[in-house]
């Protein structure tokens, strides 16, 4: 188990307890004055004191190490939340509603999600309560603790930090349906297409699915229902998704094509993603996801893994042209020795316009 790399400034405090269970929250405090990240690593150095945290945001946006990550830290009033939560103490700056400076609040969120990354917590979900990743002293304890302001930010800090965890990841973007629900991200597609079927705000979007899906669309020439992309965990779970699905990532997506059947779309996006990528055929759509990995199955009822969708050959492009010719002979399988390059080129322009066999004849040996 690792610790942050933002760390500034450590002192271990001796309040700690080894912990025995994953990380999977992070509990957000303030520190009820404006404290540097070293003052408050000197409150928590007495044992009799009892109390500590893992990390502390002082108003300059410096950040403190007292707890290591391996260890809980004493400071939710609750060891079975501080057993699977980082917990963060953050200073506040003397304005009202214990105001936190602009440089904390953002250093908190760039904690909050160096967190999450390497503690492979996919999203920071603030639900209001205690069943979200995103926790407040005050539901553990008798006490006013994060503060009015920073309890106003916990959204946003949410929200922010799950817009830079998925930028950790290449290709990854994340979208808001009320801000960018008309915005393209391709020449056919926009953010609204690929937003959860639950009615949530937040959208994430693999661009590397946003490329197969153009090129569906461009090749077959018709459009491509999205019927969908991207689950939030809950509504996966709720529709009996699998666990981990694709969905939840924002890298799959189920598509109609119009008047095209699902075992031809299959086909083509084989052609495309020969060696990586899910590809599922189903009675009335198409699976697509963009995983590194390679896995193809029907499911007509009951799921069946196959080994692939082959059929789809690209189109070959007949030479028509005098140099297209004269270049396929040179540099193809045939490898001919033309000494006089032009003047080659001047003779079967010159079959070619009187229709002479010769222009025939060459053109169909390179086109064989």
């Amino acid at each position: 188990m690792s610790n942050s790399s933002l760390v500034d400034y450590t002192k271990i405090s001796p309040n700690k307890t080894k912990r025995q269970k994953k990380i999977s929250k992070i509990t957000i405090h303030h520190m009820v004055g404006n404290l540097t990240v070293e003052t408050c690593g000197e409150v928590f150095q007495p044992a009799e004191r009892k109390a500590s945290s893992n990390y502390g945001v002082g108003t300059d946006g410096r950040v403190g190490m007292y707890v290591p990550e391996d260890y809980r830290s004493w400071a939710s009033s609750s060891s079975a939340n501080d057993e699977i939560a980082v917990t963060i103490e953050v200073a506040n700056d003397g304005g009202v509603n214990w105001h936190v400076s602009d440089r904390a609040l953002q250093k908190t969120i760039e904690l909050c999600a160096d967190i999450c990354i390497r503690n492979d917590i996919e999203r920071l979900n603030f639900t209001g309560d205690k069943s979200g990743n995103l926790t407040m002293h005050k539901w553990f304890a008798a006490t006013n603790c994060p503060g009015a302001y920073l309890e106003s930010k916990f959204q946003y800090i949410a929200d922010e930090v799950n817009k830079l965890i998925t930028k950790g990841v290449s290709g990854m973007g994340v979208y808001s349906v009320s801000l960018d629900g008309n915005k393209n991200v391709s020449k056919n597609f926009k953010v609204k297409e690929f937003a959860c079927n639950d009615g949530s705000d937040n959208v994430i979007i693999d661009e590397k699915l946003v490329d197969i899906l153009q090129k569906i669309r461009d090749h077959f020439g018709v459009p491509v229902i999205i019927n969908s992309a991207y689950r939030t965990a809950e509504y996966n779970a709720r529709i009996g998704g699998v666990s981990n699905s694709q969905h939840t990532k924002g890298t799959a997506a189920d598509i109609d094509v119009k008047g095209i059947s699902p075992k031809q779309v299959a086909q083509y996006a084989e052609y495309l993603m020969p060696d990586m990528g899910g590809i599922g055929e189903y009675e009335t759509f198409t699976h697509v996801d963009v995983r590194g990995a390679r896995s193809r199955w029907q499911n007509f009822g009951k799921e069946v893994v196959v080994s692939g969708f082959p059929g789809y050959e690209e189109p070959k492009v007949e030479l028509t042209s005098a140099n297209d010719i004269i270049w396929e002979l040179m540099n193809g399988a045939l490898k001919v020795e033309i000494l006089d390059v032009p003047r080659a080129l001047e003779h079967l322009e010159q079959a070619k316009a009187e229709g002479s066999s010769l222009y025939w004849i060459l053109r169909k040996i390179v086109n064989k």
